[in-house]
């Protein structure tokens, strides 16, 4: 029997009409970090992507009403982002953004970009009431970022992107993100002025995927694949979870607390790092 879905599940339970059962997580993604609590999206098996919000002791499942899916990846208080996949009257699919601040959704989409099954608005971070992320569009520049006041959406595209554009995280007005140039994936940070590139040294690719204050994390590949970073301002520190072999990928920051997900013979877990030793999240 098919569980029915909950705006916000008790823990790992899942309502059905004989009771609760307990939903598994195939995968576990952690997204983003406000304090103590931790968003993400697992993979559970018979439902597919939820997101969640993990508080330092349970999780809570985040369903947008009606959608196939939904992905939480961003946190700032008690405000989650993210964006979730609904059905349409054709049997189709549609993207749409959101905002949820504990009670209900709200859907964020640029005016300007149709919201359609390969098109859409994908809101990634929050802080206040700024909206970082990126939009899918069918005319060039099909990818580009976004900052979102509440009001209205600011286009962000790095000078020199050939391929696309991303705004992943926002602390104190300044924004991280990655784009596709001709030699390759970058990452930068924007203050609202001007862009600036921030590429792990010697990586053949770098993404900033989020930020707190002056502290920047995120991921980098070189020869021996894919690794986590933290970056300070001035100097560059490895992150690597211990049991990771098939790579490491922070994806969150607050203060010097970092989320994101490690690969482990073909499974995926969350992790959370506190700036010595690596917890592993498992969406239960």
């Amino acid at each position: 029997m098919k569980p029915a879905r909950l705006p916000f599940g008790v823990g790992g339970l899942l309502a059905t009409p004989s009771g609760f059962v307990v939903a598994v997580a195939q995968a576990t993604y952690a997204y983003g970090i406000s304090g103590r609590n931790i968003v993400g999206t697992a993979d559970i098996v018979g439902l597919g992507e939820r997101g969640f919000c993990y508080d330092g002791t349970s999780y809570r499942m985040l369903s947008s009403p009606g959608a196939l899916s939904t992905s939480a990846l961003g946190i700032d208080g008690s405000n989650i982002v993210g964006f979730f996949i609904a059905p349409t009257e054709d049997q189709g699919t549609v993207n749409h953004g959101f905002l949820y601040d504990g009670s209900s959704f709200t859907i964020v989409d640029n005016p300007l970009v149709p919201a359609t099954q390969i098109t859409g608005t994908f809101p990634c971070g929050i802080e206040g009431s700024n909206v970082v992320g990126y939009c899918r569009d069918l005319a060039a520049p099909d990818l580009f970022g976004f900052l979102y006041d509440g009001n209205s959406f600011k286009k962000l595209q790095y000078p020199s992107a050939t391929g696309g554009t991303f705004a992943n995280g926002i602390s104190r007005g300044s924004i991280v993100g990655s784009y596709f140039a001709a030699d390759g994936l970058h990452g930068y940070v924007y203050d609202g002025n001007s862009y600036q590139r921030l590429d792990y040294p010697s990586a053949t690719e770098t993404t900033a995927s989020g930020i707190s204050g002056q502290n920047i994390t995120g991921i980098f590949r070189d020869a021996n694949g894919y690794h986590g970073f933290l970056y300070d301002g001035s100097s560059f520190k490895t992150l690597d979870h211990p049991q990771a072999n098939g790579g490491t990928y922070p994806l969150g920051i607050d203060g010097y607390h970092v989320v994101g997900y490690f690969v482990e013979a073909g499974n995926y877990w969350g992790f959370l790092y506190d700036g010595n030793s690596y917890q592993t999240l498992n969406f239960t």
